[in-house]
């Protein structure tokens, strides 16, 4: 019976060796070549490289989130659904809960020898110098080209532009240190903060033109909204400390 195993045995291996050795024919036309031994000279003269995306580190599109604790609003006032009132020194009360009674500070320090501005609270630094009337597509340009404190500036989110605004003032809806040097009435217009995340394109969709939009923010009163990325606003630049 073992004498009977290993003859079957021997003769399936021989089989599998004819059958290994065999010509195979190259589908890419090389006809007088074995294919075996073609692949394996080029196998040795091959030089793995990884693809570039391994090496390359390109930064993250950072989140249009929220990523810090409270910041104080500059809201100093309380209100009910009609009116100013006096603000309420109850937790109990449901109208504690506003603003005026949140939690937070605004911590804005000038640095780099006056050229940037750092808040302490969401960790950005942000330019002081702004640039007036260009399309979204310009102010992210100017933004990632510029040269400052050896850091790599972008457009802000909406969500860190929006951490800027003053709600306690008005025309403009901003704190003081920002308009050291520029005209207050330069300040209280729309500046340009994200990409929309839905009209990321100009594809016609059900029949209707999709405009590409982009965040603003109107520091004016701090509304905010969206318009076509092809209007003029005004841009100020950000980066992480």
């Amino acid at each position: 019976m073992k004498e009977k195993m290993l003859i079957c045995f021997f003769m399936i291996a021989g089989f599998f060796f004819f059958v290994s050795c065999g010509e195979e024919t190259d589908s890419n036309s090389f006809n007088s070549i074995n294919g075996t031994e073609l692949n394996r000279t080029e196998m040795r003269k091959a030089r793995f490289k990884p693809a570039p995306t391994v090496w390359k580190k390109s930064p993250l599109r950072p989140l249009n989130t929220q990523t810090w604790g409270p910041v104080s609003t500059g809201q100093t006032q309380c209100f009910d659904h009609e009116k100013q009132i006096e603000c309420p020194t109850s937790p109990r009360d449901l109208l504690f809960f506003q603003d005026r009674n949140r939690i937070g500070t605004r911590s804005l320090t000038s640095a780099n020898d006056g050229q940037t501005i750092k808040d302490d609270v969401t960790d950005r630094l942000w330019s002081r110098h702004i640039k007036e009337d260009v399309t979204w597509y310009e102010a992210k340009y100017y933004c990632e080209s510029l040269k400052m404190a050896g850091k790599r500036w972008r457009l802000p989110t909406t969500a860190e532009l929006r951490s800027l605004v003053n709600y306690g003032a008005v025309d403009p809806a901003i704190d003081a240190i920002f308009y050291d040097d520029i005209d207050p009435q330069s300040l209280s217009k729309q500046f340009w903060a994200s990409d929309h995340s839905y009209f990321k394109s100009e594809t016609p969709v059900n029949d209707k033109e999709m405009y590409a939009a982009a965040w603003i923010i109107n520091f004016y009163d701090g509304f905010v909204e969206y318009t076509s990325r092809y209007n003029t606003y005004n841009v100020r630049c950000v980066t992480e400390e």
